[in-house]
């Protein structure tokens, strides 16, 4: 190979590590949560007529698709001690992403955390888990890529959301009929299907979807793909070359089930036989025709310099589905201005946006939003948090 094919590879991989979350979990290092967030000091005392419980976080097991034994953190807020609070389920994005939102050691993101923190200041009880693709469970996972690729297909994580959903709506201290679902990246498509095959008696009160995707992957990742070539300078016939063979890997996998008969190097981490349900599920399930069916309040969020999921050509599909339902529920599209893909700040797209706080303004409309979707009393009103 010569000098200047290594160069193109190597580019090519940077520049891919984006798009490659789903790729097979087993290379994913170990990822222990962070450590929990202190409780607000901020919070108003115990009043001597009615004591408020203070913050407090909990290590949780629930039962995932199959029976798969997950692990989460289910945080509630102050509190009086028989009061049942409104909650919201936080669903991770693609690959090996813990309950934090972190895939470490490569990324750490706390969004989640971040999210948690912030509404347990508010008066909202929260429950996040780490996925089953996450190393922490890698001695209960099979050993061939094609178990791999069964116990990692999309039914199976749809299956550990619906089994964290039902842990959450079943805790004593939870208002199960004020539970709201907020999903980040993929894990907004996995809210959407949450609440696409929950019966309408226990659908989520509402859902946040942020940094989703609003069309099928088919046609985001060559996007991702093409803009990626371009920030790495690669162009001219080989970028073709390149988008000719991500098309066949893609039309391979989305109408067959199965990968091209040969896979350039370049791809190998996102095409390979572990990954090839929940690719498939990608390229055919269409998030606006599940947003269709969801009866409630949805507020959308997206980053002005999303560079995965565009706040041009994806927010707004979902804003339209919403929309278009023949209900009266409302959807609003927040974008944040200046924000990455993981609600950071990203001075423009060629800032991957990953380090720093989550923007204030996102933690603010997400908060703000959610009080007023599940009735809690504005914060001052300490006894009142789980109140209409």
């Amino acid at each position: 190979m010569s000098a200047h094919a290594i160069r193109c590879r190597s580019r090519l991989a940077a520049a891919l590590a984006l798009l490659v979350g789903a790729s097979a979990p087993m290379h994913a290092a170990p990822n222990a949560p962070s450590a929990p967030a202190p409780p607000d000091e901020r919070a108003e005392p115990p009043s001597a007529e009615s004591p408020l419980l203070p913050v407090a976080e909990s290590e949780v097991t629930f039962a995932g698709e199959g029976g798969f034994e997950l692990q989460g953190t289910l945080v509630l807020p102050q509190r009086t001690k028989d009061q049942r609070v409104p909650a919201v389920l936080l669903i991770p994005g693609s690959g090996p992403t813990d309950r934090d939102g972190n895939q470490l050691p490569a990324l750490r993101t706390d969004l989640l955390k971040s999210i948690a923190t912030r509404l347990a200041n508010d008066g909202i009880a929260t429950l996040r888990f780490d996925k089953r693709a996450c190393a922490r469970y890698a001695a209960s996972w099979p050993k061939t890529a094609e178990e791999l690729n069964a116990i990692f297909g999309w039914e199976e994580f749809a299956g550990d959301v619906a089994g964290a959903y039902a842990f959450l709506r079943g805790d004593a201290h939870i208002d199960s009929s004020r539970v709201a679902v907020l999903g980040h990246s993929e894990g907004g498509l996995l809210a959407l299907q949450l609440a696409h095959d929950t019966s309408p008696d226990r659908a989520p009160a509402a859902l946040v979807l942020c940094a989703t995707a609003g069309r099928t992957l088919d046609k985001l990742i060559p996007e991702q793909v093409l803009a990626s070539l371009r920030r790495s300078g690669i162009g001219g016939p080989k970028a073709a070359e390149l988008l000719a063979q991500l098309d066949e890997a893609i039309v391979a996998v989305r109408d067959t089930r199965k990968l091209p008969d040969r896979v350039p190097p370049a791809y190998t981490a996102l095409f390979n036989p572990t990954v090839i349900d929940i690719l498939h599920a990608y390229f055919t399930i269409d998030p606006a025709v599940l947003a269709a069916a969801y009866r409630g309040p949805v507020l959308v969020v997206n980053g002005a310099n999303d560079v995965q999921v565009s706040a041009e050509r994806d927010a707004p599909v979902l804003k339209k589905a919403f929309d278009d339902r023949a209900i009266d529920a409302t959807c609003e599209l927040f974008i944040v201005p200046a924000t990455s893909h993981n609600l950071k700040t990203a001075s423009s797209m060629d800032d991957p946006g990953v380090a720093g706080p989550v923007v204030p303004e996102a933690l603010d409309r997400i908060a703000e939003w959610l009080a007023e979707e599940l009735g809690v009393s504005r914060r001052g009103d300490a006894g009142a948090a789980g109140s209409r």
